[in-house]
């Protein structure tokens, strides 16, 4: 119904899918673009982009220093239909 609840539902999506995956949320970073600004416009290019920080595993190092292996990133674009 408005901007905030449809941000929301984007990072709560992206979460459940990084949590099926056994991916912590706190490694994760949720952004949103949208392409003209208003975001639930008929035609609006929707862009959801994640990057998640991936820990080397098997390191033998307390979780005060943990060493990270790379930062991973995914996006997707859709289209806001016109029909909601």
């Amino acid at each position: 119904p408005d901007a905030p609840s449809a941000q929301a539902a984007a990072e709560q999506a992206a979460l459940i899918a990084l949590a099926d995956f056994g991916h912590d949320a706190g490694q994760a970073r949720v952004s949103t673009r949208c392409v003209p600004a208003d975001c639930q416009a008929a035609g609006t290019a929707v862009t959801v982009t994640v990057n998640l920080t991936v820990p080397l595993p098997f390191v033998p190092f307390n979780e005060d220093f943990r060493l990270k292996a790379s930062e991973v990133e995914a996006s997707s674009t859709q289209l806001v239909g016109r029909f909601r």
